[in-house]
């Protein structure tokens, strides 16, 4: 039981010679009395995939796991929850053909003191897949919740990396991609309180790529947070690419009453920088404590057609909801772009324009 307790290696080698589809469940859960981790990973794998998994049981409870293959990924769901009422998990599936590979490795953790954190983190990289899934999210006792996702069908995706944490005072989670190609390209960031804060970002690329910007910086990188007071996602980098296809990104911010947005599309083309500005940065924000929204974004783009737009919406008083939007859109144009949406006690503004 002592061995097992501080560590625990289980080998799973899966090499399937006999043809047909096979299910598959591997399931594995710990604790120490006040952290719980679970792992499971479950699905259907064909003629000639392989899988390989190793999951550790680590001191005081804890899970982690690297695995690596060819074909259909398992579903995979990992976990932690401790007696504060803090929860994070991490889930990923990519569904391939006998060209596909990929690798993925997952863990949990918690703080040293019980019930101060608990974290759950997945990488995955897959290649040639009919379709790539993966997801963050944490919670807390106080109604804090947050999650991250990135999608891709007909494609691959690099250096993907998730990370969930959750604490008794705000639950936060982070993604990136070093890179990622394909039919369709999604990234999903979302944040919301007990208080009816929530904050949304949606990122969109149809027939392109996202590359890195430089050796040291992911094509793609945000986060989102919720406390009692606010919730916000911010948009650190997105660079990407669709000279046949489209880009747009989306950012909303809603509190009780009032709500802010800001967008962008660009049709056969560019989006070189974003954020462009660092008086634009990319950025949801919504507080009813503080009866504020705001949402804010910049960049530097191209195509055959783009547009930016904003709209604040105030409906306090409800009886007399009001809104203002501002469009922008050009064709043929290299252009930079900022937009900002924002709402008050003391009123509320939209802009949409050029930057030089």
């Amino acid at each position: 039981m002592r061995l097992i307790k501080h560590i625990l290696t289980s080998v799973l080698l899966l090499m399937f010679i006999i043809p047909g589809a096979y299910g598959i469940s591997v399931s594995c859960s710990t604790g120490n009395g006040h952290t719980a981790s679970s792992a499971t990973t479950s699905g259907t794998v064909n003629f000639g995939d392989a899988f390989k998994q190793t999951i550790k049981v680590q001191h005081g409870g804890l899970l982690a796991s690297a695995s690596s293959g060819t074909g259909t990924m398992p579903e995979q769901s990992h976990g932690i929850s401790d007696d504060s009422g803090n929860w994070a998990y991490v889930t990923a599936k990519v569904l391939g053909s006998s060209s596909t590979t990929w690798s993925y490795d997952w863990k949990t953790s918690q703080s040293s003191t019980a019930g101060q954190w608990v974290k759950a983190e997945e990488w995955l990289s897959a290649s040639n897949a009919y379709s790539i899934s993966a997801q963050g999210g944490a919670q807390n006792n106080e109604g804090d919740h947050v999650s991250a996702e990135a999608t891709v069908v007909k494609g691959s995706i690099s250096g993907y990396y998730v990370k969930a944490t959750a604490t008794p005072t705000y639950a936060r989670v982070s993604q990136k991609a070093n890179t990622a190609s394909g039919y369709s390209i999604g990234f999903r960031e979302y944040a919301g309180n007990a208080e009816n804060d929530w904050v949304h970002s949606d990122t969109k690329i149809k027939s392109g790529t996202v590359s890195m910007s430089s050796p040291t910086v992911p094509g793609f990188s945000a986060s989102a947070i919720a406390k009692g007071t606010y919730a916000q996602v911010d948009i650190s980098n997105l660079k990407a690419s669709a000279p046949t296809g489209w880009i747009s990104q989306n950012l909303y911010a809603y509190n009780a009453f009032d709500r802010s947005s800001v967008s962008l599309g660009i049709d056969k083309g560019y989006l070189y920088n974003y954020p462009y500005s660092t008086s634009y940065p990319a950025k949801a924000y919504a507080s009813g404590y503080y009866d504020k929204t705001s949402a804010i974004q910049s960049a530097y783009m191209q195509g055959s057609t783009v547009i930016s737009s904003a709209t604040a919406y105030i409906s306090n008083p409800v009886t007399n909801p009001t809104e203002k939007r501002k469009s922008t859109s050009k064709t043929n144009a290299k252009v930079k772009v900022g937009n900002k949406a924002w709402t008050a006690s003391t009123g509320y503004n939209a802009y949409a324009g050029y930057l030089v």
